[in-house]
């Protein structure tokens, strides 16, 4: 015998060294990963002891008939039985295929099927065809969606070249919690507090990592979807995490592989920012917000010696766009920050001391 899958001549009904532990049905493409994988030891007796033999006479169709069970699908080789002048059954190799002539041996592969479905043996659709094909990649934009998930609660599907991200829309964005934080950054707060003077491991900047990922992906969305203030508070939280990852930081390389981007999230937080007061309050206000961004950004030039930098750094020249656009659009002149710090330096404390009581007052609103 020949088995189908593999080429290997078969000794009787089972395999090519002579043991018989294995049917030949063993090598049918629909069963032959379940059976290797996932059959307990119960079932795999249940399956090779009543029917390691042939199929009993009275199962056994005459060639004629074309009562034939192809096996893998191929032509290749295929076998069949039949009567040979009353001497009994004998095998004969026929055509292409493996195949077996036996109405009983498709009854048990029917029994055997039944059983897997059953006992959730059975290979399930896992593949996400249908989802991918119904929302096509496009490289030109961010690919983000809000959905429900099945209970129900708000999800962010993110579209990528290979596939679909998911992200819960409340905590981490991937839904795990950490010895009951909500987030990595609310656990490393409490170990901080138990123990100031410790470092992290590295399977915890590993964690670490993995939550300044999840966050940023997370930011970029609320972005897309124009969700302003969550996309804020994502990155407060990105923020809070570099302070305390820098406080906890096991070495200076390491906090400076993070602190490199600490002005990337503070132009998407002054931006998003500005456009949620552009949305909520007024042109003025996201004027004003913007100015602060970039106050906060010279902050950190100043910091790390690189001030000569800070007015050519290509995210400062676009939140400068940004906000001279705003102007433009909207007609805002100066805002009531720039007139106080204008009426100081040009020594004018009346006029400053009135501006500033205004701005106390809006503020306070």
């Amino acid at each position: 015998m020949v088995d189908g899958l593999t080429g290997q001549v078969l000794d009787g009904w089972g395999r090519a060294d002579g043991t018989d532990s294995v049917p030949l049905w063993h090598s049918s493409r629909a069963l032959e990963g379940e059976l290797r994988g996932k059959l307990d030891q119960g079932l795999k007796k249940w399956i090779n002891h009543p029917h390691r033999c042939p199929p009993p006479e009275d199962s056994r169709p005459e060639c004629e008939n074309k009562t034939i069970l192809k096996v893998n699908g191929s032509r290749a080789k295929s076998r069949c039985y039949s009567r040979d002048d009353g001497q009994g059954w004998r095998e004969r190799r026929r055509g292409n295929g493996s195949q077996i002539a036996a109405a009983g041996t498709q009854a048990f592969l029917d029994d055997q099927q039944t059983y897997l479905r059953l006992n959730g043996l059975m290979k399930r659709s896992m593949h996400l065809d249908d989802l991918l094909s119904k929302w096509a990649f496009d490289p030109a934009t961010l690919n983000v969606r809000l959905v429900k998930g099945k209970d129900g609660r708000d999800v962010i599907q993110m579209r990528v070249d290979m596939g679909i991200l998911q992200l819960e829309t409340t905590g981490r964005p991937d839904g795990e919690q950490f010895q009951n934080c909500e987030t990595y950054l609310d656990h490393l707060q409490m170990e901080h507090l138990d123990a100031p003077d410790r470092t992290l491991t590295e399977e915890e900047c590993g964690e670490v990592d993995r939550e300044f990922m999840q966050f940023y992906h997370r930011r970029i969305c609320w972005l897309r979807l124009q969700y302003y203030q969550r996309a804020v508070m994502d990155a407060n939280h990105t923020l809070r995490l570099m302070d305390l990852s820098q406080a906890m930081s096991p070495d200076e390389e390491w906090t400076g592989s993070h602190e490199q981007y600490r002005p990337f999230v503070l132009f998407h937080r002054t931006q998003a920012e500005a456009l949620a007061e552009l949305e909520e309050n007024s042109a003025e206000e996201a004027v004003q917000a913007i100015n602060r961004g970039l106050e906060t950004i010279r902050q950190f030039f100043e910091e790390h010696d690189a001030e000569e930098h800070f007015d050519e750094d290509e995210l400062v020249v676009r939140l400068i766009e940004l906000r001279e656009s705003l102007r433009n659009e909207y007609e805002v002149g100066q805002t009531l920050r720039e007139q106080l710090d204008a009426a100081i330096e040009q020594e004018k404390y009346e006029l400053a001391a009135q501006l500033r009581d205004e701005l106390a007052r809006r503020e306070s609103h």
